[in-house]
């Protein structure tokens, strides 16, 4: 599943639509002007119930604020079954 939180650039979660469309890969999209923290969050809880065994993150490059939502200095990259984290 792939996960639109980049919600600040115009025309982010549309190019990302269509990619998903493209590859035939479910997408996870609230809009724009969103915490990306949160779509982060719903779209690993959407995945976990779908099935997905993994969810790519798009994000404004903007990593630090997917960090503060875990209240730690590191990047995380999130599988609903496993979790990998990278040290920044």
């Amino acid at each position: 599943m792939m996960a639109a939180c980049d919600t600040f650039r115009s025309g982010a979660v549309e190019q990302l639509r269509t990619h998903a469309r493209r590859l035939n890969i479910p997408i996870f999209e609230k809009g724009y002007e969103k915490d990306p923290a949160v779509v982060a969050k719903e779209a690993i809880q959407e995945a976990a119930r779908n099935g997905s065994a993994v969810v790519l993150v798009d994000t404004a490059g903007r990593m630090q604020v997917l960090c503060n939502f875990h209240g730690s200095n590191h990047i995380f990259i999130f599988c609903p079954m496993q979790m990998w984290c990278l040290a920044r």
